[in-house]
């Protein structure tokens, strides 16, 4: 290595690990989102379009700027800080885009000053500029944070390996915890993958591991043998990620054995990769949005390989930085010392001409330029994953078992970003999230499927915050089986390597319950949930809002809930890729057309200690006009659609309380107030848990919900008298998406209670054993009072509101 590449190697790094040894400036990295940059076609009135842009600042240099609107079109854009200005906290940026082409939609380029200020890591303003050609204007939001790594933590060394799943100085103690009869049992399990190979070199030391993953690395790239990776019909691109992955964790176990001229190779097959997922993904199957279980994997890979060789060294000399770079995807392969792809725009330095003088750029010196911009895209990408599929409480989006697709693969990366760079690619309670959530949901499907998997425990153990580790291992041990020395083993199904280095020998593990929260809070998709305890038969309501659009598998469910306790369900709901307004426990309008897969959004919240709470929710966008609004497919904007003229004239709100208190008489009493304006029928459904004909009773002015040993019992306030209609019922669709979308007919059927009698509903259950309390209501309709024991619930207009009798 020469002594110019390592200072140039230690200046990027500091870039993004603030690595003291080099560089004392703090890099700060920035998403804004602008939500009325673009517009398709002419008109921009009628057709905005937002713009997601990472910039990327160490000190008075500037990087590459990077942006994405997907609603636009299907690239990746490039573009430059032409000038900054800060001030404290306000921020006012100069910038310069070039909205690539993606072969359906043309090229087009936008210029924008940018101001903002800055609260914490938020950013929030306004911005102006043109694009092609034409004034646009609007608000600027998002995120500028300080990239400053964890107390304690060591910066790479230049070319340092392994670094994903551990670094060298951890490598003894994984050596001396691969000699115990659980490190035993997992190194037997470690052969059939180029990851397996890889760890067994490290830990064993034998070259002949680290020779077989190199020949399985060959099958995968191309250049012979059979590639142990099975292809999928249905989403053709999971696999490429798969591979990315395994590619890049062996490149990164077996760095030191393998030569270097199949390592370049190797970094030029990810390149032409990399290329067609980012420059080029309207040319490839799938759905290409962070958020579909088609990609997920392939980002994750990419971002991965993007860890593992960012600092590889480029050519010797690679001239002087230029002010502009015009990222025009294009490939042209020649082999050269680089290890890159020469003239792949999209990752190399070209000359823009006409570019206009900007801030001075951070020079990568003799570092691949191609390395380093996939690093710094594919970490783009992966913020967006986090944010836009998982969200701050670590709810997966998508519906059904997609909803674990998405995050294969991103899960693993996330423990290792953190393990390069000394801090969370996202801080902000996502993928780290994700395990304990699904935890506290006990298994029942709301949204997705309620089932974790042995490899995400593996993968996402180290992410789980410290105080609740404890209680998570034993859920960990749970869900595999584990009940002494002997079935530990469980622990390594599905992934045995990534769990003999995660799973904590010396950790005991705690109840759950000892730490663990009785709320839960994902806001970014609107899920709230209720806990009475973390005992087997804990009451648990969860409420999903849908607080914003998924771009994948997703159902017409804003707004629903479901109920479990005594080891019964009170409350049910679809579980299929196909979820219609008529399976889940809402209001159905069935006589307008009305945008049944809207959003909803929250207006209140109050929570208890005792895990008890009451969400309100603006249902509006539900019950508005189908296509009225449309949201953007990145940046969280909404944009109303001037295509549909006028407004359904409806209006709507609900709000839901759950009481733990047990001043009702039982542990849980639960209540819902839907306040409709506007419209024709509207239907009241409970999703019931088995056919209503089985389990459902009709009492006056309500329901009773009868299982092994207990009952929900459950009257309106209004409608009185309400027409409750008991039967399981089927209704007739037609596919929306996937094969056969727009064609195929399928049946659904509705095991529920429909309740019709009027506009408003105000509806109060108790659930528990032996006898129910006397329910009584005094007033009428949304302005009734009930009471159940010693609780009173009334409806204020807004919310719910429990009170306590004399």
């Amino acid at each position: 290595m020469t002594k110019r590449y390592a200072v140039f190697l230690g200046a990027i790094l500091a870039v993004i690990t603030n690595a003291a040894f080099a560089q004392s400036v703090v890099p700060r990295s920035y998403i804004i989102s602008l939500d009325r940059a673009a517009f398709g076609g002419d008109d921009y009135e009628k057709n905005p379009r937002e713009m997601v842009l990472d910039l990327e600042q160490q000190g008075e240099r500037w990087g590459p700027v990077f942006g994405l609107s997907r609603s636009y079109n299907m690239n990746t854009h490039g573009g430059i800080v032409r000038a900054a200005t800060i001030n404290g906290n306000a921020i006012e940026l100069k910038v310069d885009t070039l909205v690539r082409s993606d072969g359906s939609v043309h090229e087009a380029r936008g210029s924008y000053t940018i101001s903002l200020t800055r609260n914490g890591d938020a950013v929030t303003g306004t911005f102006s500029g043109t694009f092609k050609g034409k004034d646009v204007r609007g608000k600027a939001f998002g995120t500028a944070r300080d990239l400053t790594p964890a107390k304690g933590f060591v910066p790479l060394a230049p070319r340092e390996h392994p670094r994903l799943l551990f670094r060298k100085a951890d490598l003894p103690a994984l050596k001396a915890k691969a000699e115990t009869p659980f490190g035993k049992a997992a190194l037997a399990r470690m052969n059939g993958t180029t990851l397996g190979r890889g760890m067994l070199y490290q830990l064993t030391g034998d070259k002949n591991h680290a020779d077989v993953a190199m020949q399985m690395v060959k099958a995968i790239i191309g250049e012979g043998g059979k590639d142990y990776i099975e292809d999928s019909p249905f989403t053709p691109s999971r696999p490429v990620g798969t591979r990315l992955e395994h590619v890049a964790f062996a490149y990164d176990l077996c760095f030191e054995a393998w030569p270097e001229d199949f390592k370049t190779r190797v970094r030029k097959w990810v390149l032409i990769q990399a290329h067609q997922a980012y420059f080029t993904p309207s040319k490839l199957p799938g759905n290409w949005h962070v958020q579909s279980n088609h990609v997920g994997t392939v980002f994750a890979g990419l971002a991965t390989c993007g860890l593992v060789m960012f600092d590889e060294p480029g050519k010797e000399d690679p001239g002087t930085p230029l002010p502009y770079e015009d990222e025009q995807p294009k490939i042209v392969i020649t082999p050269d010392d680089s290890g890159g792809v020469d003239a792949l725009k999209g990752f190399f330095k070209k000359a823009q001409s006409g570019g206009k003088p900007a801030v001075p750029q951070i020079d990568l010196g003799a570092v691949d330029p191609g390395m380093h911009r996939l690093l710094r895209v594919s970490r783009f990408y992966m913020y967006q994953l986090f944010r836009e599929s998982v969200g701050t409480g670590g709810f997966q989006a998508e519906v059904g078992g997609y909803s674990v697709d998405t995050t294969d693969g991103p899960n693993r990366y996330a423990p290792a970003y953190r393990r390069v760079f000394g801090y969370d690619l996202s801080p902000y309670n996502d993928i780290a999230y994700y395990v304990p959530r699904k935890v506290f949901a006990a298994g029942q499907d709301i949204n997705g499927t309620g089932h974790i998997g042995n490899d995400y425990f593996a993968a996402l153990f180290p992410m789980i915050p410290p105080q609740w580790q404890p209680e998570m291992l034993t859920a960990w041990r749970q869900h595999q089986k584990v009940t002494n020395d002997a079935s530990l083993v469980n622990v390594l199904d599905n992934d045995p390597v990534h769990a003999f280095v995660n799973y904590p020998l010396d950790m005991k593990p705690a109840p759950l319950g000892t730490s663990m929260p009785l709320v839960w809070e994902a806001p970014d998709f609107g899920y709230y949930a209720f806990r009475n305890s973390w005992k087997d038969d804990a009451f648990i309501t969860q409420v999903f809002l849908k607080a914003r659009p998924v771009n994948g598998w997703n159902g017409q469910n804003a707004g629903t809930f479901r109920i479990k306790g005594l080891g019964q369900i009170w409350a049910s709901g679809s579980t299929n890729r196909q979820r219609t307004r008529i399976e889940e426990s809402v209001v159905w309008l069935p006589e307008d057309d009305v945008n049944e897969g809207g959003s909803s959004q929250v207006t209140f919240l109050k929570t208890e200690p005792d895990g008890s709470g009451v969400v309100s929710i603006d249902m509006n966008e539900v019950y508005e006009v189908d296509r009225k609004f449309y949201w953007s497919r990145y940046g969280r904007v909404r944009f109303e659609n001037p295509n549909t003229p006028g407004t359904s004239g409806i209006s709507g709100m609900r709000s839901i309380g759950v009481d733990y208190s047990g001043l009702s008489g039982m542990p849980l009493l639960f209540v819902v107030v839907d306040k409709l304006s506007g419209g024709n029928k509207k239907v009241w459904l409970w999703q019931t848990p088995a056919p209503p004909e089985e389990c459902v009773k009709t009492i006056d002015n309500g329901f009773e919900i009868r299982s092994e040993g207990a009952t929900l019992r459950g009257v309106f306030a209004t409608p009185r008298p309400p027409v409750i209609d008991a039967r399981t019922k089927t209704k007739e669709y037609i596919k929306a998406a996937g094969s056969g979308a727009g064609k195929t007919k399928f049946n659904v059927t509705i095991p529920s209670v429909q309740v019709e009698g009027g506009d408003n509903f105000f509806f109060v259950a108790t659930v528990g054993k032996g006898e129910h309390p006397p329910l009584t209501v005094s007033g009428e309709g949304l302005n009734a009072t009930v009471t159940v024991g010693k609780r009173v619930i009334r409806f204020d207009g807004n919310k719910i509101v429990f009170g306590q009798a004399p």
